[in-house]
C-alpha cells in the first residue's frame, strides 16, 4: 500500500506497507495514518539530508528512528482495539438507513408504497465500493474518472430529458432547495438532487479533521467515489425487470455511495463517546 507524494522513497512505502498488513484499523482511518507516518518519515529524512546525512544513511536513520515494525504493530492495536468493531457499526448503521430508505422513501417523497430494499443490491454495493471504489486513491486518476463518468451522466440525463440541454437548463439543474424538484418518479435519483448530495459531500471534507491528507486530494478522491458508486447504480439498474427494481438500484447505490463519503469512523467514534459521556452524565 502505498501514499500519493512529490516524491516517492522506496524504503519507506516497503516499510509502511508491511507496518500496515498487521494493524487492526481499516478504510480512511489506516490511510490517514499511513498519510501521517510516510510524512514524519520523510520530514525526518529530509531534515538529515539538510546536515548533510548521505542517501543511504538519512533513509536507514529515519526508518531506524521510527522504529521496529511488531513493536509499532502491538501499540496501534492496542491504541485502536475498537477500530473494527467501528467499521462494522458504520457498515450496519448504512445498511439500516439504506433498508429504512427504501421502506419509508416512496411513502414520504411520492407517496408511493413502501418497498422491501433486495439484499443483493446492498451486497453489491457493500463490495463494490470495499473492493473497487474506495481502493482509487491516487488523484490524477480520480479526476480522470470523474470527468469520463460525469460526462456519461451528463450525456444520460440529455438524452433522457424532455426539454433541450441548453446551457441555461443545465445551469438551472445544478441547485435547489425546492422539495419537489428535489424527488421525483425515481427517488433520489434527480439530477439536481445527486448534485446536493455532492455538495453536501465536499462540505462534510471541507469541515473534517484531516490535517495529512491535503484538501484537493480529499476532494477529487472522494468526488470520483460517490459518482462511481452512482454510475455502478446505473449499470446494474439496466438489469432489473421492472421499473421498481430500477428506481430501487439507482437509489441504493445512490445513497450507499453518499454515506460511505459523510459517515466517517472517526466521527462515529465521536459521537459514540459523546453518547457514552451524557449517558454516565444522567446516572
Amino acid at each position: 500500500m502505498t501514499v500519493s507524494g512529490p516524491k516517492r522513497v522506496r524504503e519507506f512505502d516497503e516499510y509502511l506497507t508491511k507496518l500496515t498488513e498487521g494493524i487492526h484499523v481499516e478504510g480512511q482511518e489506516k490511510k490517514e495514518l499511513l498519510e501521517e507516518w510516510y510524512q514524519h518519515l520523510h520530514d525526518h529524512y529530509q531534515s538529515l539530508k539538510k546536515k548533510g546525512a548521505a542517501e543511504d544513511e538519512a533513509i536507514h536513520s529515519a526508518l531506524e528512528q521510527f522504529g521496529d515494525i511488531e513493536m509499532l504493530q502491538k501499540e496501534v492495536n492496542q491504541t485502536y482495539p475498537s477500530s473494527m468493531n467501528l467499521h462494522i457499526q458504520k457498515e450496519v448503521m448504512i445498511v439500516a438507513i439504506c433498508f429504512i430508505a427504501a421502506l419509508i422513501g416512496p411513502v414520504i417523497l411520492i407517496g408511493a408504497s413502501p418497498q422491501l430494499l433486495p439484499p443483493f443490491a446492498v451486497l453489491f454495493a457493500y463490495f463494490l465500493n470495499r473492493y473497487v471504489v474506495s481502493r482509487m486513491n491516487n488523484p490524477f486518476i480520480s479526476l480522470i474518472g470523474f470527468l469520463a463518468i460525469y460526462s456519461y451522466f451528463v450525456y444520460l440525463f440529455a438524452d433522457l430529458s424532455i426539454s433541450p440541454l441548453t446551457l441555461d437548463f443545465y445551469v438551472s439543474q445544478l441547485f435547489s432547495l425546492q422539495l419537489d424538484r428535489l424527488a421525483g418518479s425515481s427517488g433520489l435519483f434527480e439530477f439536481v438532487t445527486i448534485h446536493m448530495m455532492w455538495y453536501v459531500m465536499l462540505l462534510v471534507k471541507l469541515l473534517s479533521n484531516c490535517n495529512y491528507i491535503p484538501l484537493w486530494k480529499r476532494f477529487v478522491n472522494s468526488t470520483f467515489q460517490f459518482w462511481a458508486m452512482v454510475f455502478l447504480g446505473v449499470f446494474f439498474a439496466r438489469f432489473q425487470g421492472n421499473a421498481e427494481g430500477v428506481v430501487l438500484y439507482l437509489n441504493t447505490f445512490l445513497l450507499y455511495g453518499f454515506l460511505q463519503q459523510v459517515i466517517s469512523v472517526s466521527g462515529l467514534k465521536m459521537w459514540i463517546e459523546k453518547l457514552n459521556m451524557y449517558v454516565k452524565g444522567m446516572e
